[in-house]
């Protein structure tokens, strides 16, 4: 069995562009209290009609396939509890997660697409995936929260039949998902591709509660599963399904009570939006990839498709988690320990963020690597650097490429001061190179994006994420990827020297 465990310590996340004195001063929980992991278990039992269940029959996959809802839309299958459709603003953030992962899939066509060809169907359907989607998103956009509130997950579990779409929506989403299911835009079909289940719980008691029911049903679970900070959890996965939170924790030095909970968008009102549409767009380029393409270029890539759909991204699933410690790295950072460490307090502000993505982080990358050159004490690399703040502004320092690839794990570290603002560069690095690749590595734009679309579709014909270095400096004509030196004829050099125009 496959386990990922994904921890966002989200706490102060009401606190990122404004005092919030009474989040921020309660971070710290009572070491004494632990989590009654059997007690939350038997809950969700209890909360989805199983307490009488056979455990020796039920797995994680029964418990979802017998009380909750499903609905495949293209390369996903959304779940929602069957027990949880009846609160109205749960059944709304419900809904806007099924919105935002339809628009994700449609910013992943559009970011594929080679010309005039793109996006379409052989065997004769007059209407393209492109087209289809559209369809799919006005009906999906159609959902009601009263809707939801009323269906029975006993009757009925899948809403593309309970939620009654007319023909021409039906057949809409049938090829759509057709298309997704048989290679989608990369025309890559894997063997044992299938669409990603994504399990949104929408409040915090039923999120801690699922999770830590895997480990009661699977006892050799309990290890990844059964751990004291699983209340800060935004995030888990049990073999094929990523399960997530629509609320944030709040800490409140009380650490049993895993249910308070913070809204997403508290202080941003697409928070919710956004976040599902993240972890929407990751979950569909594993679809479309498998292992043939790198975490770290998976990770920049979703992003820009989440600021595609939506017009930004400020989630808190990457950078400066605003926590005290972090588990081991899932998306490697250059010069990052990948055992876990510790990392410093935090900025309240970040400058990274002030335009939330919108400008997919380009101008703050040309200021500091402006700042950085200015700084340097090193003429080799002096248009190869950026600078990066201290905890509160104190000092700055200036950090060398590479940043990205193979050449990238002898990049040293920051000091402890600088690595919050250190990963909220990296997390706006990684944004701005693909949109880079995808609209900027070439002096025509259109010449730009076709290029992206050919390595896309190389690297999920590849196999391997090791692959995607040779590909991606192939296509653009360059000698390497990257190097200890990023010279001008490597990938990474040459957006180096695009960005310090």
């Amino acid at each position: 069995m496959l386990v990922e465990l994904f921890l966002s310590w989200q706490a102060a996340y009401s606190g990122l562009f404004e005092p919030a004195p009474l989040v921020l001063e309660t971070s710290v929980v009572e070491d004494d209290v632990k989590l009654d992991f059997a007690a939350m278990s038997k809950a969700a039992l209890a909360a989805h009609g199983l307490e009488k269940a056979r455990l020796t029959d039920l797995s994680f996959g029964d418990v979802l396939r017998k009380r909750f809802f499903r609905v495949q839309l293209g390369a996903l299958i959304l779940h929602l509890p069957g027990n949880e459709n009846k609160d109205t603003d749960d059944a709304k953030d419900f809904l806007r997660c099924a919105t935002a992962v339809v628009k994700v899939q449609r910013e992943w066509l559009r970011w594929t697409s080679t010309g005039a060809e793109a996006g379409g169907r052989t065997g004769g359907d007059s209407e393209s995936p492109d087209k289809d989607l559209e369809t799919v998103l006005k009906w999906v956009e159609s959902w009601t929260p009263n809707q939801i509130q009323r269906l029975d997950v006993t009757k009925e579990p899948d809403l593309a039949k309970a939620l009654d779409p007319n023909e021409p929506q039906k057949q809409a989403l049938l090829r759509m998902n057709q298309h997704f299911a048989s290679g989608g835009p990369l025309g890559v079909n894997r063997p044992g591709q299938a669409p990603a289940p994504l399990v949104v719980m929408p409040n915090r008691k039923g999120f801690c509660e699922l999770i830590a029911l895997a480990g009661y049903l699977d006892p050799d679970l309990q290890q990844f599963f059964w751990l004291d900070n699983l209340d800060l959890w935004t995030e888990g996965k049990v073999d094929e399904y990523r399960v997530i939170s629509l609320k944030f924790a709040e800490t409140n030095g009380k650490k049993s009570d895993y249910t308070d909970q913070i809204r997403m968008d508290e202080k941003d009102k697409t928070g919710v939006d956004q976040y599902a549409a993240e972890r929407g767009a990751l979950a569909v380029l594993n679809q479309a990839f498998g292992d043939s393409f790198p975490d770290v270029m998976a990770s920049g890539l979703a992003m820009n498709l989440v600021i595609g759909a939506l017009g930004l991204d400020n989630t808190r699933s990457e950078g400066d988690l605003r926590g005290k410690s972090v588990p081991p790295t899932e998306i490697f950072i250059p010069g990052g320990a990948s055992e876990g460490g510790t990392l410093p307090a935090p900025n309240l502000e970040s400058k990274w963020r002030e335009k939330k993505g919108t400008d997919h982080f380009i101008p703050v990358l040309k200021q500091n690597l402006k700042s950085g050159r200015e700084k340097s004490r090193n003429p080799k690399k002096k248009n190869l650097c950026f600078l990066i703040r201290g905890d509160d502004n104190k000092g700055s320092h200036v950090v060398e490429a590479p940043f990205l690839g193979v050449a990238a794990k002898s990049t040293k570290p920051p000091p402890q001061i600088f690595m919050g603002d250190y990963l909220e560069f990296f997390r706006s690095y990684k944004v701005g190179f693909m949109h880079w690749l995808a609209h900027e590595s070439m002096s025509q734009p259109e010449e730009a994006r076709k290029r992206f679309a050919r390595i896309m579709q190389a690297a999920g014909r590849s196999g391997s994420a090791d692959q995607f270095e040779a590909i991606c400096a192939k296509e653009l004509g360059k000698k390497a990827f990257s190097s200890a030196e990023v010279g001008e004829d490597t990938v990474e050099g040459a957006f180096l020297r695009w960005l310090a125009k």
